[in-house]
């Protein structure tokens, strides 16, 4: 990742790609195994398939299971999404189930398939609602129920085979799109914060703005956080590039030499990505002193005097009270009892991901503060711009439009 060059092409390279996925004769492969299991004559008792969900396990799925509990899921605080936010969830979930386990089947498959590749069609200028952000991250089954209702409200998405349900609602997609909208954000916005400090550092050294021999700690030497803002880019990247790649569901089938097994696991969790989130939230923190020590420059090189800007300079640290505030409510609980104790444990990567959103919302409006300053100081700096091979696939995904609607409603 380039000095000057922080963005997530690759990542976005990944969901383009799954539009053109090559998974189609694993698919078929898993599901025709699968499909024997279901067909024998002592059925096996496989979860979601044969079963109800959650502590309901102990009891068989009937004809119209998969409806009743798709209904029973669709439940909490709903909000309006754009079409482009099912797109992004919905390519999350087939970049994982493209890479097998989950036994849906390939006719589901197909039909998520066919709903990616066409570009908005029926929901062209539709607000999507659901209850986007209600999940403890122990496997994303509410957020992805509403995924599921509004690709049958707008695509005529169906329910036929056993086991559809459980494949679709269960594992980590919805984190993920939302950790991908987060990363999105955090490059945005730490490019604008870097390429301003550059501007203020060297117009502070060729003015030699130093009341001593130094300048203050944040204006003569901006490698420490330069270093940590690669670091948090390069470790959400690598997080949410493995999400992408690899499986993530429940129950998961595994296939080999003609024998099949199936196992109630835990891939949906994924605890990595929350600490790089973390780490992320950190190091907007980290931006924000730098930013206020810009904003302090103009106040060191104007006359004591009635017209001294001191003002800025204390309505920039307001903000980072309130971004420290934000912090202190970091996720931290990861115990739960959910299901009658079935479900313990949850990983809190969407939680962490929207605070994350939430603190860059803030750290967004220290720099046009710091930007106003270095304005009337008279500091010349370079526009912001996008990198070439990075613009399309981010106005592809409309990533902008998503980090909006979600700030607007957390």
């Amino acid at each position: 990742m380039s000095a000057d060059g922080l963005h997530n092409c690759e990542l976005l390279q990944l969901l383009k790609a799954e539009e053109a996925s090559t998974a189609d004769p694993l698919i078929r492969e898993e599901r025709a195994a699968v499909d024997r299991l279901l067909e024998a004559g002592d059925q096996p008792r496989i979860y979601g398939f044969t079963t109800l969900l959650g502590h309901l396990d102990d009891q068989d799925a009937g004809s119209d299971s998969q409806e009743r509990l798709l209904q029973a899921h669709l439940v909490g605080n709903t909000f309006a999404m754009p079409p482009s936010w099912v797109r992004l969830t919905l390519a999350c979930k087939l970049s994982q189930l493209s890479a097998g386990g989950s036994g849906i089947h390939p006719d589901t498959y197909s039909a998520l398939r066919d709903i990616l590749q066409v570009e908005e069609g029926p929901t062209a200028g539709v607000l999507l609602n659901g209850a986007w952000t209600s999940s403890y991250s122990s496997g994303d089954v509410v957020p992805g129920a509403w995924l599921v209702e509004n690709l049958r409200q707008h695509h005529g998405l169906e329910l036929r085979q056993p086991g559809d349900l459980i494949t679709l609602i269960n594992g980590n997609f919805i984190s993920t799109a939302i950790g991908i909208a987060a990363h999105n954000k955090f490059l945005r916005v730490a490019r604008a914060a870097r390429t301003l400090l550059y501007s203020v550092q060297s117009f502070a050294r060729e003015r030699e703005v130093a009341r001593s021999v130094q300048l203050s700690v944040t204006m003569r030497d901006l490698s420490p956080i330069e270093a940590n803002i690669e670091r948090a880019a390069s470790q959400l990247h690598e997080c949410l590039s493995s999400r992408l790649l690899n499986i993530s569901c429940n129950p998961r089938f595994f296939i080999s030499d003609g024998h099949t097994e199936y196992a109630s696991q835990s891939s949906f969790l994924d605890f990595t990505l929350t600490s790089a989130l973390s780490a992320a939230t950190q190091c907007t923190s980290q931006m924000a002193a730098y930013l206020k020590g810009s904003v302090r420059l103009r106040e060191s090189l104007t006359a004591a005097d009635d017209n001294s800007p001191v003002q800025p300079t204390k309505v920039v640290q307001s903000m980072i009270t309130r971004m420290a505030n934000l912090s202190s409510g970091s996720p931290v609980g990861f115990t739960i009892s959910e299901s009658n104790g079935v479900e313990d444990v949850c990983d809190l990567s969407l939680e962490s991901s929207i605070q994350l959103i939430r603190i860059l919302n803030v750290l967004e409006e220290i720099v046009l503060i710091a930007r106003e300053e270095a304005e009337a100081t008279g500091i010349p700096f370079t526009p912001v711009v996008e990198p070439d091979c990075c613009f399309d696939l981010v106005q592809r995904w409309k990533l902008v439009d998503i980090e909006q609607a979600l700030s607007a409603n957390l």
